[in-house]
């Protein structure tokens, strides 16, 4: 997705465009005097509730034995190799 800038008073002449634009191609940021002021974004996906989570986690594919297998072994792995994060 990408992101446009306009005007506040463009924005405002064609405030439809700049919904179907979020809905299907990504950002827009209004700017007055040459600075943001305001994004227009996609909303997204909505979260699932935990119950709907619990009815779709079935329909979901699954890793094989030997898949979970070597995923516990790349997992185990990164946790001995990889440095720990540093507050800074």
């Amino acid at each position: 997705m990408s992101e446009t800038t306009m005007t506040a008073t463009k924005a405002a002449r064609n405030f439809g465009k700049i919904i179907r634009r979020a809905e299907l191609h990504g950002t827009t940021v209004v700017t007055r005097k040459g600075k943001p002021v305001a994004r227009i974004v996609p909303a997204g996906a909505q979260p699932k509730t935990g119950r709907e989570l619990a009815e779709i986690w079935p329909k979901l594919p699954h890793l094989s034995p030997e898949e979970a297998e070597s995923f516990a072994a790349d997992i185990a792995t990164a946790r001995r190799t990889l440095l720990p994060l540093v507050s800074p």
